[in-house]
């Protein structure tokens, strides 16, 4: 009994550093990409081509103002929350909590 408890302890901590790894290796593969001057215009001329191109720019907008970038495949960082606007095409952009 105390055993598989001791085991059940050592993956779950195991499964942590493993996450803490794979964020941090994410994390500074996400501030080379999202670094460029032109990257919220970058994400606006994507809009132009959407059907709900005034949701699509508005949140663009929002996420200029809070200097916040578009979420992660994985998810924002537990530091971070993920915001967006309530229409369909908003995109997903992750903020200081």
């Amino acid at each position: 009994m105390i055993l598989s408890i001791i085991l059940i302890i050592l993956s779950l901590s195991a499964c942590s550093i493993n996450i803490d790894k794979k964020n941090k290796i994410h994390e500074s593969e996400w501030k080379i990409i999202t670094t460029s001057e032109d990257y919220y215009q970058k994400l606006r001329d994507k809009c132009k081509v959407n059907e709900g191109k005034d949701c699509c720019l508005s949140s663009v907008d929002e996420m200029e103002a809070k200097q916040a970038k578009i979420k992660p495949e994985n998810g924002c960082w537990k530091w971070m929350k993920m915001n967006l606007l309530r229409c369909l095409s908003s995109y997903q952009w992750c903020e200081e909590n």
